[in-house]
């Protein structure tokens, strides 16, 4: 197996899950680096995959992603079901290797000169998140605080007209997944939600959602798994699949994005037949799909 060196990541929000083409021209401006893009109607939400081993790469490409996205979208035209403060709703910055995934110094700095940058001309007010924040503050306590105890990093504690606000942040990788449940019981998915989220006392590094899926007729427990060194994402998955049988409800697995090799590897057999994912949803399989 390839011994890699740092990895550098850039994984945008955008605030736009239905016109496919229009997607697929924001992602066209990031060029080559664009490693995977993931959409949903119902959260009326794209994900945007950057990496490269060069930062300087990542950080062009993010740029050029955004100055389309914040030109060809408007926030008064969104609707959809995922919180969301701005047509660019997030911007984290990722970097790690094998030695560690806690961000670097150098992609601390980037995202800090990129939210300056995007604020110097586009005069959208930016929030800055975990590492990137001198004081740690994370998105969650954003979203619950913005522009009401919460004033921007940047900018007017007012959103942009068209654009709103942006979240631009330097953090370890994370893994952004959902479990779909066959079911129309709002609660049954917000009960779940509430046992396996960290906040309320559930399973480490878990942030969860119980959210509705109007277009599919269903559910869903959608999460983001926030250590990815000690936390196993397929356990967590089957723990939502465990406390959903008792109602006799199928499940079924969506990733957002792509992980590290080393999260992937910790994954059983079982439950790789169960998501049907495989090694071509790792950062670094789609690196080498590039060289």
């Amino acid at each position: 197996m390839k011994e890699w060196g740092m990895i550098y990541e850039c994984v945008i929000n955008i605030s736009e899950g239905t016109n496919v083409d229009l997607v697929a021209m924001i992602a066209r401006a990031g060029g080559e680096c664009i490693r995977d893009i993931h959409s949903d109607i119902d959260h009326n939400r794209s994900v945007l995959t950057i990496a490269s081993q060069e930062i300087e790469e990542v950080t062009a490409s993010a740029y050029s992603v955004v100055c389309t996205a914040v030109e060809h979208l408007h926030l008064d035209h969104h609707l959809g079901i995922h919180p969301r403060l701005g047509v660019v709703d997030v911007v984290p910055f990722v970097s790690y290797n094998d030695a560690s995934v806690e961000p670097s110094q150098e992609i601390i700095e980037a995202a800090q000169n990129f939210g300056s940058r995007i604020y110097e001309e586009f005069h959208i007010p930016i929030f800055f998140y975990d590492g990137a924040s001198s004081s740690n503050i994370t998105l969650p306590f954003i979203r619950k605080n913005s522009f009401a105890s919460l004033a921007p990093n940047l900018g007017n504690n007012m959103p942009h007209r068209t654009a709103g606000a942006m979240c631009v942040g330097a953090r370890a990788p994370l893994v952004a997944i959902n479990v779909t449940l066959e079911s129309r019981d709002l609660a049954l998915a917000q009960s779940i939600a509430h046992t396996v989220r960290e906040s309320s006392g559930g399973m480490e590094g878990v942030r969860a959602l119980g959210l509705p899926l109007k277009h599919q007729n269903a559910i869903q427990v959608s999460m983001n798994i926030t250590d990815v060194v000690n936390v196993n994402t397929g356990k967590v998955c089957e723990e939502v699949r465990t406390l959903a049988s008792p109602h006799n409800v199928q499940c079924s697995v969506e990733l957002v994005g792509l992980v590290p090799q080393q999260q992937f590897e910790m994954w059983s057999q079982s439950f790789l037949d169960w998501s049907e994912l495989d090694e071509s949803c790792t950062v670094e399989k789609r690196l080498s799909h590039s060289e």
